[in-house]
């Protein structure tokens, strides 16, 4: 079933029995533009390390056996790429 600000999709569980699940997609496209609106202020290495700490969920250290590059580097560049992001939504939020 369809409407115009929802679309349902029927969902197959396990034991046959079927769910609903509706999706805002107003709402997801909103939160995809200020998303990637956020995400164009990162260069390439902070999306890199904040994908692999926030996305992939993986701690400094294992960040750290990746980019072959010292733990402290690391946690300070994500540190600032936060600060960065807090700055960002300050901005976005006047």
């Amino acid at each position: 079933r369809v409407n115009k600000k929802y679309q349902t999709y029927e969902i197959i569980n396990n034991n046959n029995i079927k769910n609903s699940e509706s999706i805002d997609f107003d709402n997801y496209l909103q939160n995809k533009l200020i998303i990637e609106k956020i995400l164009s202020n990162l260069n390439d290495e902070e999306k890199e390390i904040l994908i692999l700490k926030i996305v992939d969920n993986l701690t400094f250290k294992e960040i750290t056996a990746l980019k072959k590059t010292n733990i402290n580097t690391v946690i300070w560049k994500f540190n600032k790429i936060i600060k960065k992001l807090e700055k960002i939504k300050e901005n976005m939020e006047k």
